[in-house]
């Protein structure tokens, strides 16, 4: 009768599966089947710390592992760290390999996460100056209809009534004021007046005084916001 051969264990230094993460750029990590951490690659130090406190962003990496793992299927999570008081965001995909393990491959997208919510954060500031510093305030989308208006509306109209309409049907005599519409235009407008009909009605008359409007960033093909005194 044979004898029995011992197959040996797999080490870090001997696991295919190893082999592969050592191969892969970025941070890169690999979960035994008990999903404890097997290996990490250098560029995912920061998350292997994380693993190690054992916090919300351990919890977080370990679900996406988890799922890979029971599904057979590539999982996504995300995680947001703290580091040397700098907020860090990983995107994460969870890939099963043989025997269980589970390789979490991260893409560090803290650059265009933050610069995004700065974005947010100064377009809100600049509509909440917007909201103080002049009677009515608008910006238009490529189709031509109002997509912001200042908080305190205009001509007796809330602001939530006009977002959405088109400026056109505000104006007293739409063909006299043809190519002068602010509203639509694409170089600066200023000492300009036009008539329009309030919420009641009754003919208002809104101009652009003698300065530069602020101009607020805006979707492709949208009309530069601007500000009038009504």
């Amino acid at each position: 009768m044979p004898s029995a051969v011992a197959v040996p264990r797999a080490t870090p230094e001997t696991d295919p599966s190893q082999d592969f993460v050592r191969a892969m750029p970025g941070p890169v990590l690999l979960f035994a089947p008990d999903l404890s951490l097997a290996y990490a690659s250098a560029p995912a130090a920061l998350l292997k710390d994380a693993i190690a406190c054992d916090g919300e962003a351990a919890t977080a990496i370990r679900q996406a592992a988890a799922e890979a793992q029971a599904t057979r299927a590539a999982a996504q999570g995300r995680v947001e760290l703290t580091h040397e008081e700098a907020r860090r965001v990983f995107d994460l995909t969870a890939v099963p390999v043989a025997s269980g393990r589970v390789v979490v491959l991260a893409r560090d997208v803290s650059f265009e996460t933050n610069m995004r919510a700065a974005l947010i954060e100064s377009r809100q500031r600049y509509k909440d100056l917007v909201d103080i510093a002049s009677d009515f305030a608008w910006e238009t989308g490529p189709d031509g209809r109002f997509a912001f208006v200042s908080g305190g509306g205009a001509m007796g109209y809330a602001a939530e009534a006009l977002v959405g309409s088109r400026p056109a049907d505000l104006l007293v005599d739409p063909e006299a004021a043809a190519g002068t519409l602010p509203f639509a235009a694409t170089n600066v407008v200023t000492e300009s007046e036009i008539w329009l009909r309030d919420a009641a009605g009754a003919r208002r008359p809104a101009s652009w005084p003698r300065r530069r409007p602020c101009t607020m960033p805006a979707a492709p093909g949208a009309a530069p916001a601007a500000s009038a005194a009504t």
